[in-house]
């Protein structure tokens, strides 16, 4: 029986292609083909379906993600919502054409053996495997085939400021030194004592907002955060501004300036390598130290104890164990003493 010509699919070498074209990001129309299958009835079956897709509208990843991002987008994070865009775009590049349904594992697979940053497409990766399991919710695809994939190990950043480093920092620190002592005294992460107003400095201590996870938290004064702020108030002198680190002329915080200043300053102090959130580690190793785990996961705002441990970069990790009853066998012990 002579098959009728269908439009956009083709048969060669055997196999039967779905024939397509598509616009990539640079505006380049190019044609596609995507192997269906060597059986006719099948091969019909897939191409029904892509067809029944063109009728509804475009549905492929690239469209997916521009419906992530409206959806799902304003409810991350700021810093979370730039990085994804960025990882967005990467990722649009490489599956904006495909439809969801056909990104496999070996896909991903295959971005992660090609990347030069292996913890940036390892987060990429997590972010497509995201965006697929929202479009399984939606309906644009049966289930997400990157659900779960191992992604490789990631290595943690292990580096401390060592009290020599730190008072080094200090030393070299100048007019930076006020923002050097309130990051390390609050441990904030960099975006969160960038946003900090003059608004919030009250009566009862230094208010601050954790946009990570959306909560509002208080640092009492002590000598040390006082004298910090004081002196950053002096340093302001007749300047009026909003925020704590505002611009020379008063305005917003330009976040890349602090942080070449700050920079410069670690390799005056001869540690270049150390970030500002170096300084978050460092706090809350020490407080780790000295007052608990608990003490220092109140200060870091962190929901698990877990979260904790990783930022602690002491060289032994010392886990406090409950208090038991003690009894002969020893204070671990679950031997009792019975009567014969």
């Amino acid at each position: 029986m002579r098959r009728k010509k269908l439009p956009r699919l083709r048969e060669s070498h055997g196999a039967w292609y779905y024939v397509a074209y598509t616009t990539t990001t640079e505006g380049i129309r190019r044609q596609t083909w995507e192997r269906l299958s060597h059986d006719y009835g099948v091969a019909f079956k897939m191409w029904s379906e892509r067809e029944a897709q063109r009728v509804h509208g475009e549905r492929n990843f690239r469209a997916l993600w521009v419906e992530y991002q409206a959806q799902e987008l304003p409810s991350k994070a700021a810093a979370t919502r730039k990085a994804y865009k960025v990882w967005g775009e990467q990722l649009t590049k490489v599956f904006g054409h495909m439809l969801p349904q056909q990104i496999e594992q070996r896909h991903a697979q295959e971005l992660l053996d090609r990347a030069r940053r292996k913890v940036t497409a390892q987060r990429m990766v997590s972010l497509l495997s995201a965006v697929l399991s929202y479009g399984a919710r939606r309906g644009w695809l049966r289930t997400n085939a990157v659900l779960g994939m191992r992604k490789g190990p990631v290595s943690r950043r292990r580096r401390f400021i060592t009290d020599a480093e730190w008072e080094a920092m200090l030393e070299q620190a100048g007019p930076l030194g006020p923002l050097l002592r309130i990051a390390y005294l609050t441990a904030l992460r960099r975006e969160d004592v960038f946003a900090l107003r003059w608004a919030d400095v009250r009566e009862d201590g230094l208010h601050a907002q954790v946009r990570k996870v959306k909560r509002a938290v208080v640092f009492p004064w002590s000598p040390e955060l006082r004298a910090a702020v004081d002196e950053l108030r002096e340093q302001r002198g007749k300047v009026v501004s909003l925020y704590l680190f505002g611009g020379p002329a008063g305005g917003k915080p330009n976040s890349r300036r602090l942080y070449r200043a700050y920079k410069a300053v670690a390799k005056a102090a001869g540690c270049p390598d150390v970030t500002l959130h170096d300084i978050r580690r460092r706090r809350i190793t020490k407080v780790t130290e000295v007052h608990g785990e608990g003490v220092a996961q109140r200060l870091a705002v962190h929901s698990d104890v877990k979260t904790t441990r990783g930022y602690n970069a002491a060289p032994e990790l010392v886990v406090p164990v409950p208090d038991e009853r003690r009894e002969t066998g020893g204070p671990l012990s679950t031997s009792t003493n019975s009567k014969a």
